[in-house]
């Protein structure tokens, strides 16, 4: 769109109405009167989309503030401007109702200090993901999870998350562990897919898990795994429909699965992250999470090491960290899979004694 300033003379070629008006729903072919006291946003539409006829004549050198180029006022959405012709120089849709010149210069050092913000945001968010995908402990076991890195190619499917993080939690803590105790619990685990997928890794009929979600569902676990279950002899996983928080470590009911249970594990558990790690270690249990979600508003009392509210996931796992140093090292590993893949977890051997 050609920007119009005051004392411009412009000349506009011939249009063929006839031809276009069905494009924009005009309805009639309008004239100069009308198009001077009428200020719709069909007739701007009209001339926005065909203002590349407009020919410009002659330009004062006086001439500095740009005058609205369409009609004479603008209000509302009319007189906003166009982001997508701000950030990408130029607008695709023909029949954009936004703004796309600039009023002053006032407004043009505005949008170029926006201009530059956004590309600061993204670098910082490019370095926010490089840290997200550190991880700070490479051991043997887990080096063939963190060569995928963030690269597409090397992305799986999402639904194959849950079988993922069981290989993982039998390869890193081993089925002594996972089918130890009481068994492994499950927070915030939905449908029970990481349980389930675990009873199919190890078909052990010695493998007990529990799901502590405090949703209810109708169909719990589908009648082709309650046949595939009974099938292999395996224990179908339990569900308690309860928080897990600190009022579930004294429950007269279900207390007792946490104290004798081998490992505590969540995939993306949402809320529970923080009481996973926070329970695990109170009581000294291994534990695996894979955080998701933030929470900033739910949780605004947990502060960074410099007192600065815990906004972002990278802020978020090291807040988690920092609740280990006087019980442990919280280790790191990668899933390879695409979003949020990073577990945090700790061994039994990686408490201090």
């Amino acid at each position: 769109v050609k920007e119009l300033r005051k004392g411009d003379k412009i000349s506009v070629k011939s249009i063929h109405w006839e031809e276009k008006l069905g494009k924009v729903n005009m309805g009639k072919r309008p004239n100069s009167d009308s198009l001077k006291r009428n200020s719709s946003s069909l007739y701007r539409k009209v001339l926005n989309y065909y203002v590349k006829s407009w020919e410009l004549l002659e330009r004062p050198p006086e001439g500095k503030d740009v005058v609205k180029c369409l009609t004479e006022s603008r209000s509302g959405m009319d007189n906003v401007l166009c982001k997508t012709w701000v950030f990408k120089g130029h607008c695709p849709n023909k029949t954009c109702s936004y703004r796309h010149f600039l009023l002053n210069e006032n407004e043009q050092r505005r949008v170029k200090a926006r201009i530059t913000q956004q590309k600061q945001d993204k670098a910082t968010g490019a370095m926010d993901v490089a840290r997200y995908r550190e991880n700070d402990i490479k051991e043997p076991h887990t080096d063939k999870y963190m060569e995928s890195g963030h690269g597409a190619a090397n992305d799986q499917d999402k639904k194959m998350r849950s079988k993922l993080f069981a290989r993982w939690l039998l390869e890193v803590f081993g089925r002594e562990t996972v089918e130890g105790g009481s068994g492994l619990l499950d927070i915030a685990g939905g449908k029970g897919y990481v349980s389930m997928q675990l009873l199919y890794e190890t078909k052990s009929s010695n493998m007990k898990t529990t799901i502590v979600d405090p949703l209810p569902r109708k169909t719990v676990i589908s009648r082709r795994h309650r046949k595939a279950f009974k099938k292999l002899n395996l224990n179908p996983p339990q569900f308690i429909h309860v928080c897990f928080d600190n009022k579930f470590v004294q429950h007269p009911e279900y207390g007792h699965l946490l104290k004798e249970a081998s490992l505590i594990v969540g995939m993306h558990p949402d809320e529970a992250t923080g009481s996973i790690v926070e329970i695990a270690l109170q009581q000294k249990k291994p534990f695996a999470v894979v955080p998701c979600c933030v929470f900033t508003n739910k949780f605004p009392e947990r502060k960074t090491s410099t007192g600065k509210r815990v906004e972002t996931l990278n802020e978020l796992i090291d807040w988690l960290k920092l609740k280990s140093q006087s019980r442990g090292h919280i280790k790191t590993a990668l899933l390879p899979m695409g979003g949020r893949n990073k577990i945090l977890y700790m061994r039994q051997q990686d408490y201090f004694v």
